[in-house]
């Protein structure tokens, strides 16, 4: 009802931004792993993409699995979380910074990891595992709209699961950080895709290539997940080279 009605259409585009309504019912949702996204009160949409049928998925994935494993954080003002990492380097991984927020440590498939790199903006957090040398993705530095792809990741801390997904366009929209405070510009992938808590930071892959990490999904579309596009994530590993260890925030759930 929010999302059709013209009244509250007409006002979100000639009000100041406030607290979206999406951003209010997923900050209840804390725990279940995924931050609010817009700064709007009328979500913007795209056109939906069909996903492909199992055999798509699996050359979407192209053997990439090996390559993508568990992210668990610990004591983040008490709170455990769970997510998903992908690696981008030897012993490099990127993962969602809301998933790590706070965290008083890190382990990535029960290894100790070292944050050296923390966006709470983008929600994009870079880890280092010592001696972690399995084989790096590509990613890619378009987004490919209309592309059938893939969701690889451990919804629900649960084994490895893959999602079939399709990617529906990009949007420029104003947004929060993941503390739902500094309010910008950003711009974000809409994915087909049902994902669940857990796959946040999974790779959205479009045969064996990574398109984009996925951070959120939509309170009143099941089936839409929201993705960082690979153009930022490579950028926030740049700034993570030297490897030095760097603050994980606060905690997302004070």
């Amino acid at each position: 009802a929010i999302e059709h009605s013209r009244i509250l259409t007409v006002l979100d585009r000639i009000m100041p931004p406030v607290p979206s309504v999406e951003a209010k019912v997923q900050a209840l949702f804390r725990n279940a792993d995924f931050p609010g996204v817009f700064a709007n009160v009328v979500s913007p949409t795209v056109s939906t993409v069909k996903v492909g049928g199992s055999q798509q998925t699996i050359l979407n994935v192209a053997g990439t699995e090996p390559s993508i494993e568990k992210v668990t954080s610990f004591n983040a003002c008490g709170v455990d979380r769970e997510g998903t990492g992908f690696l981008v380097a030897p012993g490099v991984l990127v993962t969602a910074a809301h998933v790590v927020a706070g965290a008083r440590s890190v382990r990535v498939s029960n290894e100790l990891a070292r944050v050296i790199g923390f966006d709470p903006r983008n929600d994009v957090a870079i880890l280092l595992v010592v001696d972690h040398h399995k084989k790096s993705l590509a990613q890619m530095s378009t987004t490919p709209t209309g592309s059938t792809a893939a969701i690889v990741g451990f919804p629900l801390n649960g084994s490895l699961v893959l999602t079939p997904a399709a990617i529906n366009g990009e949007l420029t929209v104003q947004s929060h950080d993941i503390y739902n405070n500094a309010l910008f510009t950003r711009t974000l992938i809409v994915v087909n895709a049902n994902v669940q808590p857990g796959n946040s930071g999974s790779p959205v892959l479009v045969k064996g290539v990574v398109v984009g990490m996925v951070f959120s999904k939509s309170t009143s579309q099941t089936n839409v997940a929201y993705a960082v596009p690979a153009s930022i994530l490579v950028r926030v590993e740049a700034q993570a080279q030297s490897h030095v260890t760097v603050s994980n925030g606060a905690c997302t759930s004070e």
